[in-house]
């Protein structure tokens, strides 16, 4: 099926398999299989469907039908915006999206992007663990058949971008060296992409 918006997307595949919460590191060699399954980059057809108003999708409600597989990306860095705006994107919009797919694909497989340290039991004093361990929470509370949450520590950037402070800059100048001496320390956007998709699918 089709990209939903900016940061989440669905589609139509096979049956999902494996743990319900991944460290994305371990996908490095498995999201390159095929095993018969539909490999990266395969599908022709793309839709993107505009929607503005990420708390309610109800105007989009059939974008949401007979969906197999949705992938859930859509976060905002820590300090970028204020707290409350944060919870939001973080929780609200999240779980709004859940609902809508839950309601029209209920067989969907659901993955989301979640991050190291969240906290499922939303004690945490870092307002980052605490929401991403609420949201983690809301979507295994919503009962989907399948859900992989995905929690990577620092995301490798493979694309040329305009980082959003001075500890993503010096971040993206020593993973190269020091991916080589502690291999879990992140992951390649690309990497973590393909490892979703393989658990999706």
């Amino acid at each position: 099926r089709s990209g939903v918006g900016s940061g989440f997307g669905a589609a139509r595949s096979g049956p999902a398999r494996g743990d319900p919460v991944h460290d994305a590191s371990e996908f490095r060699e498995s999201a390159h299989a095929a095993d018969g399954r539909v490999a990266w980059g395969e599908w022709d057809v793309v839709v993107e469907v505009l929607h503005h108003d990420f708390t309610d999708f109800s105007e989009i409600s059939s974008a949401f039908e007979d969906l197999d597989v949705a992938l859930f990306c859509l976060g905002a860095y820590t300090g970028s915006v204020p707290d409350v705006e944060f919870r939001k994107i973080t929780v609200d919009y999240t779980f709004a999206f859940a609902e809508a797919l839950r309601s029209g694909s209920p067989e969907a497989t659901f993955c989301l992007l979640s991050g190291q340290g969240a906290d499922p039991s939303e004690r945490s004093r870092i307002a980052f663990a605490r929401y991403k361990g609420t949201a983690e929470n809301a979507i295994i509370r919503l009962g989907f058949p399948r859900v992989h949450i995905f929690r990577p520590g620092y995301i490798y950037p493979v694309e040329p971008r305009r980082e959003p402070n001075l500890m993503y800059r010096v971040s993206r100048v020593l993973y190269p060296i020091l991916r080589r001496i502690y291999p879990n320390i992140g992951i390649a956007s690309d990497e973590l992409a393909r490892a979703m998709v393989d658990a999706g699918l």
